[in-house]
């Protein structure tokens, strides 16, 4: 298992870590968490926790 760290910005302008979990032995597609350990759904630069609480944008892809 290897891991990557990503910035992310959220709604309210919060700057966030955003961790990739990925297993080089599988085909699975890697998981991403916050870095409290809440799980995110990535959907192309956004991701966010299953219930929608917490947004985010990878990077510089937040739009205002």
């Amino acid at each position: 298992m290897t891991f990557r760290q990503f910035p992310a910005t959220g709604d309210d302008g919060r700057s966030r870590v955003v961790i990739e979990f990925r297993d080089p032995d599988s085909s699975k597609p890697p998981r991403y968490t916050l870095e409290d350990g809440r799980p995110l759904v990535r959907q192309g630069q956004q991701l966010s926790t299953p219930d929608g609480e917490v947004r985010l944008a990878l990077g510089s892809a937040r739009r205002a």
